[in-house]
């Protein structure tokens, strides 16, 4: 079951990777503000 959430962890930190570099400086600096 550990693996399984890992995976799925992995897949989630990817789409953000895909969506930070899709929606760039504004999408950046909503997260530092956070």
């Amino acid at each position: 079951m550990k693996r399984f959430l890992k995976s799925i962890n992995k897949g989630v930190q990817e789409v953000r990777i895909i969506l930070y570099e899709k929606q760039g400086e504004k999408f950046m600096k909503v997260e530092l503000q956070i």
